[in-house]
């Protein structure tokens, strides 16, 4: 029997790639039938920017060179997993390399698009696939300054309008 290491770190989302060459053809399918919820996109237009060669897979990929196409993923469990528990049920899906688990899945939908690193080229957000349920907003909180701001639009309302009753804002802001 497999004894649990006490150090493992368990993970609710945990990201994983797959490339064209070793993907199933039916990977799609094979995300849905998982039932968990998940979110990719296809990247064809990425390039190494370091100075030094990087390796994907099997392939060595030279400063500047365009690298291998392949999807990034993100998939959501319900509750937190292990490393063991994702990659029996991702790698099947996938067939890429290990899966990593990650904790800030705001920062890794981002990436999906590059959103915060306008040196690489901008994939649209309208090609981000979500399956099984994934809703973007339903994994993001704001932060403390975003949280001010939405009270001070709030704020602003109820003065611009004169509004004195909560019901008759959420009227307002359902209008």
């Amino acid at each position: 029997m497999e004894t649990k290491k006490a150090t493992e770190k368990k993970y609710k989302y945990w990201l994983a790639l797959s490339y064209d060459d070793s993907a199933p053809a039916d990977i799609m399918e094979r995300a849905k039938e998982s039932g968990v919820e998940c979110a990719c996109i296809y990247h064809d237009k990425d390039y190494n920017e370091l100075a030094t060669p990087n390796t994907y897979t099997d392939v060595i990929v030279g400063p500047g060179e365009k690298k291998k196409p392949h999807t990034h993923w993100i998939f959501a469990f319900p509750n937190t997993t292990t490393f063991k528990h994702a990659s029996e049920t991702i790698l099947p899906i996938t067939n890429g390399p290990e899966v990593k688990g990650s904790s800030n899945v705001k920062g890794a939908y981002a990436y999906l698009t590059h959103k915060h690193d306008p040196d690489k080229y901008q994939y649209s957000e309208s090609d981000i696939v979500c399956l099984n349920g994934f809703a973007p907003e339903n994994y993001f909180s704001l932060n403390s300054g975003e949280v001010d701001e939405a009270f001070q639009c709030i704020e602003k309302i109820i003065k611009e309008q004169d509004i004195e009753e909560y019901c008759d804002l959420i009227d307002y802001l359902g209008a």
